[in-house]
């Protein structure tokens, strides 16, 4: 999208007295209407003739030119209330600087006509759109499909649950309940190879919305715990190699267990270890361990990796939320003290690939996965946030479609998406995002 801008007043003292009294205005064409000399709105005739961004639109009231493939030719605004125009022609009418554009007073009303045209005639493209961009997520995997039910089309639980059952039947879930091996794994691996171990299909399955209770992720569940579960109450896959257990690994397999509701005391131990893990800044780190680690910042990897699984177990162990609510608390400051992806010291981006956007992300962080956990956990609106929010919206195409930026090399049964391309993914999670904090 590109920014309109603002009316200059020095531009107005400058042409004023060459397009004095010229204004026109054809009624039921909004912007495209008001012709200046017969050839120019005087929206268009200030962007050429000043150029840059005009900031009192843009900044003060939010106004944007629809991309020219959406609604070519038809000079629409987004984003933009009637009361905000309404300050638009208001500071016109008051400001001498702009009298090129108006001669007559009794145009302004003509003007706000035009605009409130305009601006009616934008929330039906913008509408139109998002109907579009609805279908084509319903187009989609079963996975996309239950959550778009969820939380874009505000369907019953009934309708919802009924859509998430087929994750197990059709689609993705499906293929991947399919390829688990006799004994329980996936890949003859737990943890490798990356990404179809037991712990990853595990990670992938769980995204997807798998419901609990599947006898095969319970006996895969079962097949990690066993395997797994180690002295210091954490996850050690590599007991000859690891003297401790490592966060990020029992993190991923804490909120596999709580997904899926694995009713196992050993799951309890397991929350314990991963909250007593937490550090001073409140992130966590797999390369800490208290007393013994190295670490002493907080990692952005690891820290969403313990927030989304404490949100699954509190929500699995409602009678042991207290803390794990506290503990969330505590990491979501840590990512808002770095407004998500900034460093807390100098405000510079900590790592461009933060700001690509992937699905699955697998262990990695990126500035959608963190907002989407601020959403699912309920977290209020937060300035933080904004600059997060503002790169997220900033990366919707004009078809309202997100596209799949990123994707972390590894061994994989299928590819769900293809980067590059239009991503459901992505899609989903940017618009249940932008719409629970009204963006």
């Amino acid at each position: 999208m590109r920014p309109v801008g603002t009316f200059d007043q020095d531009v107005g003292k400058d042409f004023g007295d060459q397009f004095a009294g010229s204004v026109l205005i054809e009624e039921g064409d909004g912007v495209d209407g008001l012709q200046l000399g017969g050839e120019l709105g005087p929206l268009e005739f200030v962007e050429q003739r000043a150029g840059g961004a005009f900031e009192a639109l843009d900044a003060g009231i939010g106004v944007e030119r629809e991309d020219e493939d959406v609604a070519e030719g038809a000079g629409l605004f987004k984003g933009a209330d009637v009361a905000g125009m309404e300050q638009v022609v208001a500071a016109v009418g008051e400001d001498d600087g702009f009298a090129f554009l108006f001669p007559a007073a009794a145009l302004l009303d003509e003007f706000r006509a035009a605009v409130q045209s305009c601006h009616r005639t934008s929330v039906a493209v913008q509408f139109q759109i998002m109907a579009e961009t609805l279908a084509w997520l319903m187009e989609g995997d079963p996975s996309i499909r239950w959550q778009a039910l969820r939380d874009l089309k505000g369907a019953s639980e009934r309708v919802v649950r009924r859509e998430q059952g087929r994750v197990a039947r059709e689609g993705w879930g499906a293929r991947l309940l399919g390829l688990q091996d006799l004994d329980g794994r996936w890949a003859g691996g737990l943890y490798n190879p990356k990404w179809t171990s037991t712990t990853y299909t595990l990670v992938l399955l769980r995204s997807l919305g798998l419901p609990a209770g599947n006898r095969q992720v319970v006996r895969a569940s079962g097949v990690l715990l066993d395997t797994g579960f180690y002295g210091d109450g954490g996850i050690n896959f590599y007991v000859g190699k690891h003297e401790h257990s490592e966060t990020c690994i029992s993190s991923m397999v804490l909120g596999v267990l709580a997904w899926f509701e694995v009713d196992d005391p050993r799951v309890d131990r397991l929350a314990d270890h991963v909250m007593a893990r937490q550090m001073a800044d409140g992130g966590w780190n797999c390369r800490y361990v208290p007393g013994r680690g190295t670490a002493t910042h907080g990692s952005f990897h690891t820290t969403i990796l313990a927030l989304e699984a404490l949100l699954d177990y509190e929500r699995f162990r409602p009678a042991r939320a207290g803390r794990a609510r506290e503990a969330q608390a505590r990491g979501r400051e840590f990512l808002l003290v770095h407004r998500l992806f900034r460093s807390h010291r100098t405000g510079a981006v900590v790592k461009a690939e933060m700001t690509r956007f992937a699905f699955p992300p697998r262990w990695h962080y990126d500035v959608l996965r963190g907002l989407d956990y601020f959403r699912e956990a309920g977290a209020p609106a937060d300035a933080r946030l904004e600059d997060a929010l503002a790169l997220v919206k900033s990366r919707q195409k004009a078809d309202g479609r997100w596209v799949l930026q990123n994707r972390y090399p590894g061994k994989t049964f299928f590819e769900l998406e293809e980067a590059g391309a239009a991503s459901r993914w992505n899609t989903l999670r940017a618009l249940r995002v932008l719409e629970h904090y009204n963006r």
